[in-house]
């Protein structure tokens, strides 16, 4: 099932099951100059609009969300794991998807138009490793031929830095840690290509107050041939190596403990 919710239909669903915080936060971002009297009129239009998708209840003149659409807004405010990628698009903006595990379901979560549209797809826990995968671009091909390229905090960083101030060297740099040189001098020149801009995967879980706690990262870089990733194995260390979608969905089942923790709460 697809559910589409504009902002301000959002924000009604939120007032509706009572979780006005998360509405007030959606209302300031979007509509914060905005007086009551003129919310009221933005309220009554996304309830007819609301009416209009079949996404509302009306008896005993009281409008109520349909279970489908209540479970998506419990999702949204007491899911357990989040998986969130985001990724450059060609005009240098960053777009993004992120899927929600929780006793409610698992839904893809994806934005249009500026964040103005919100769109929900459930979907199983199984799926969302290759709904991310796919979302990214990851090539269906390719081998994963274990670690290309071994990194230190600074030498990561380092490398991000030649390529913004002198790309010219990165190739040589890199090829300095030893390893599979030919698969080095592709990643080099990927990463050139792409001016160092890195899609990424976030795992996410959240704490008592419903603020994101990162748990870990993997970085993604769609190159000429291959797809690569970037895992962080232990804090200030880096390895780099091929991907496809199989291997990419293996490995962020192993990433963290906290998606089988999610998973078996589906």
């Amino acid at each position: 099932m697809t559910v589409t919710l504009s902002v301000e239909e959002l924000i009604y669903c939120f007032y509706s099951e009572g979780l006005f915080e998360q509405g007030l936060g959606l209302k300031q971002v979007y509509f914060q100059d905005l007086s009551d009297e003129q919310m009221n009129l933005i309220f009554q239009a996304a309830c007819r609009s609301l009416l209009s998708k079949d996404y509302l209840i009306y008896e005993q003149r009281r409008f109520t969300l349909k279970k489908e659409i209540a479970r998506i807004i419990s999702c949204l405010n007491g899911s357990s794991f989040t998986l969130k990628a985001s990724k450059f698009l060609d005009d240098g903006y960053q777009d993004t998807m992120s899927v929600h595990f929780s006793e409610e379901g698992t839904y893809e979560h994806s934005l249009r138009y500026e964040g103005q549209v919100h769109v929900f797809r459930t979907i199983s826990p199984e799926e969302s490793y290759a709904t991310i995968g796919s979302y990214l671009g990851v090539s269906i091909q390719g081998k994963d031929e274990g670690v290309v390229l071994p990194l230190n905090q600074s030498e990561f960083e380092s490398m991000l830095t030649l390529i913004d101030e002198n790309s010219d060297r990165v190739a040589d740099y890199v090829r300095t840690m030893g390893g599979d040189t030919e698969n080095i001098q592709a990643f080099a020149s990927d990463m050139v290509k792409n001016k160092g801009m890195m899609d990424n995967i976030l795992f996410l879980e959240y704490d008592k107050n419903r603020e994101p706690v990162l748990l870990d990262i993997i970085f993604v870089v769609n190159g000429e041939r291959d797809t690569w990733i970037i895992t962080r194995p232990e804090k200030g260390r880096y390895e780099v190596r091929k991907c496809n979608l199989s291997s990419l969905a293996v490995l962020m089942k192993k990433t963290s403990h906290a998606v089988t923790a999610a998973l078996k709460s589906v």
